[in-house]
């Protein structure tokens, strides 16, 4: 069973958290680190996947990943859990516009 699809954009207390350190808002990113996805004119021809995508346009992907590493922590009293994937299998079903993502009015 598939899981419901949910954003990983950090959320407004995450970002007021992260500009103390870093000297403000303009330099927090909307997505955490590690979650691009970089595909080669190799992988997207194995895809069938056209090479004249567009930023913006979305991609519904299906993958399959092995879990790597796992590290647990304690970080100012807090347990804190990082997963590592490692993705080994990827299929692209669609891709539409941006106007029409999924998941837009699950926010």
């Amino acid at each position: 069973m598939w899981s419901k699809l949910v954003s990983t954009e950090i959320d407004d207390e995450q970002k007021l958290d992260m500009a103390m350190p870093m000297g403000g808002l303009s330099e927090v990113p909307d997505f955490p680190a590690g979650m691009k996805i970089c595909m080669d004119e190799t992988l997207l021809k194995r895809l069938e996947l056209s090479s004249d995508c567009e930023p913006g346009d979305y991609l519904d992907l299906r993958c399959f990943a092995t879990v790597t590493s796992v590290n647990k922590m304690q970080v100012n009293g807090k347990d804190r859990v990082r997963v590592e994937l490692t993705i080994e299998k990827v299929a692209v079903e669609a891709e539409m516009e941006s106007d029409g993502a999924p998941g837009d009015d699950d926010e």
